[in-house]
């Protein structure tokens, strides 16, 4: 991160950042290491246009079954609002 710091923030052509890539694509040291040097863990993008929906890198991990990087993101503290948890069928059948 030291050689690339503008890496933490940066957004590709297709609206998604380094983090969000790296979460899908299931590398973990390169998560962990934009992480640490502060990235935005909720920011959102989209790998395609049929997901109509902006996700972010934790949701982006669990559904292309990256559960390490999902787990590390969660043990960041990501915080797995409402419409992340229906996005991923997590949610509660009811709310109380």
């Amino acid at each position: 991160m030291e050689a690339k710091p503008e890496w933490r923030y940066k957004v590709g052509s297709h609206g998604r950042t380094m983090l969000w890539e790296a979460a899908y694509k299931g590398k973990l040291e390169m998560v962990e290491s934009l992480a640490e040097a502060g990235a935005d863990l909720d920011a959102r993008g989209c790998y395609y246009t049929p997901l109509r929906l902006d996700i972010t890198a934790y949701c982006a991990a669990r559904v292309a079954k990256r559960e390490g990087v999902a787990e590390y993101l969660q043990g960041r503290g990501v915080v797995i609002e409402m419409d992340r948890a229906a996005y991923l069928r997590d949610a509660p059948s009811r709310l109380s």
